[in-house]
């Protein structure tokens, strides 16, 4: 589908033309219209689908930046925390939207300083975040408009589930919560019961995924 076929601003638009958008992948078809209609979703959908981009874009299309974090989206690693802060990036060339990537590992007062100057979207991963909220409460939540939990099952395998419920306790309640996750487990369903309104499911077709990948195969000495 063309992206001149869909609602949203020419701002947007012109934003995703630059970053070499012109057709949408089966779940953002889906997901673009309730996010912009506020409600709360699952999403099921795989690595390849263009997922990131099928949150960040109703997200950043309906983001005012006023420089306090409006938007948090939890990941599982530090290399998706940096994919998504990336991407946020480029899909928002021609504002100031300021974007901060807190993942474990990384220097703190690299952290605290974005956090000082001022940022709208967070991406990060439960630890870290709690350390910011908690510890240091250099991170405040008063503004927060969105949360994303991107690879809930992941992270719920990893074993972050009782950080990811502590953060979610203390966002506030008038959010939108989206949820992201390759698998619908007995564990995700009841996690989305307990922290998202009335959330819709949206599945992936798997004709989203990459039609070129070509696999390889080593043969080893037993």
């Amino acid at each position: 589908m063309n992206l001149e076929n869909i609602s949203l601003s020419e701002k947007t638009k012109n934003n995703l033309h630059q970053a070499g958008y012109s057709q949408l992948t089966n779940i953002q078809l889906q997901t673009i219209p309730p996010v912009l209609a506020g409600q709360d979703i699952i999403a099921q959908s795989q690595t390849g689908t263009g997922k990131t981009a099928a949150f960040l874009i109703p997200i950043l299309e309906k983001l005012t930046v006023i420089h306090k974090p409006q938007v948090l989206i939890l990941v599982p690693t530090r290399e998706l925390a940096l994919q998504v802060s990336e991407e946020a990036r480029k899909l928002s060339p021609h504002n100031s939207l300021q974007v901060a990537a807190v993942y474990g590992g990384a220097p703190i007062y690299q952290q605290l300083q974005a956090f000082r100057r001022g940022v709208d979207l967070v991406v990060g991963t439960p630890g870290r975040i709690i350390d910011h909220i908690f510890t240091r409460q250099s991170l405040r939540l008063d503004h927060l408009k969105f949360v994303v939990l991107d690879e809930v099952d992941e992270m719920i395998s990893k074993g972050f589930l009782p950080e990811i419920e502590k953060i979610m306790k203390k966002i506030p309640t008038q959010r939108q919560t989206l949820l992201f996750s390759a698998t619908i487990s007995p564990e995700v369903e009841r996690f989305a019961r307990r922290f998202a309104r009335e959330p819709i499911l949206i599945t992936s077709s798997t004709d989203d995924l990459p039609s070129n990948t070509k696999h390889y195969y080593l043969e080893t000495a037993s």
